[in-house]
């Protein structure tokens, strides 16, 4: 297909009557085609189109630069294919992956049902697990640790709740006890404290009956057959709870495969 971008009749250098119907004739065939080529058409008008030809796929492009630097836009992926290969708002399918920049998301999204759809953050954290453990805590021994449970898939710890029907009382820097939470790695692989700073009684007394926080706030995640540990250290002669009944409650999310 002719691509002639001179597409004023009679120019500089004047057109008769015997040149202005063949350039009236290839100038309705440039314009009908999109300039169909492949190659660019030289020196383009601004927002000029193209139907770049090179290859199986054919786009449609549009030059937003100038005649003497085009900028060529596509503005139809593929003029062969039913809709442009163009996304219908109601429908379609992707031919490859969506990359979102940093500062945006996908919104709106309906809650998944089946095996292969997208979840939202709702179903995400409305799948939030807890279980429960009941502590030992020996009258005679300093330290204890208590595994509470071991990971079957990636997950976060979220939280760890005590829940003791004995309260302490009096303690004090030289006489309480201290609460860690800690992740051991399998085959021994290492331990990983999950508090910066491990939770004592003198700043915080333990009431009956109520929740006492021992929440994790660094190192969080835990791979497959890593242990959650409580380790239960204590100084003097605090409250003694060797025979109190005491129920640790960890949240953990499971981490998307």
């Amino acid at each position: 297909m002719p691509q002639n971008t001179d597409l004023i009749l009679g120019g500089a250098g004047g057109d008769t009557v015997a040149t202005m119907y063949p350039k009236l004739n290839t100038n309705n065939q440039s314009v009908w085609s999109w300039h169909a080529g492949s190659s660019a058409p030289t020196t383009p008008p601004t927002y000029l189109r193209w139907l770049d030809t090179t290859g199986a796929v054919k786009p449609l492009k549009i030059n937003t630069g100038t005649p003497g630097s085009p900028v060529w836009v596509t503005v139809i992926p593929d003029v062969a294919v039913v809709g442009g290969a163009l996304l219908p708002l109601a429908g379609g399918t992707m031919a490859g992956n969506i990359a979102f920049g940093a500062a945006y998301k996908a919104t709106g999204l309906v809650a998944g049902t089946a095996a292969g759809d997208s979840v939202n953050k709702g179903q995400v954290d409305g799948h939030v697990m807890t279980c429960s453990v009941r502590l030992a805590l020996p009258a005679g021994a300093s330290t204890v640790s208590e595994c509470i449970l071991v990971a079957t898939a990636n997950f976060t710890v979220l939280d760890v709740q005590l829940l003791s029907d004995v309260a302490t009382a009096g303690s004090s820097g030289g006489t309480r006890w201290e609460f860690q939470v800690r992740n051991v790695g399998a085959a021994g692989a290492g331990t990983t404290d999950m508090l910066a700073t491990s939770v004592k009684t003198d700043s915080a007394e333990i009431g009956a009956l109520n929740s006492y926080a021992v929440t994790p706030d660094q190192n969080q995640g835990m791979a497959v057959n890593e242990g959650l540990v409580l380790r239960v250290t204590k100084t003097g002669s605090p409250t003694d709870l060797s025979a109190a009944r005491i129920v640790a409650c960890v949240t953990y999310k499971v981490d998307a495969a």
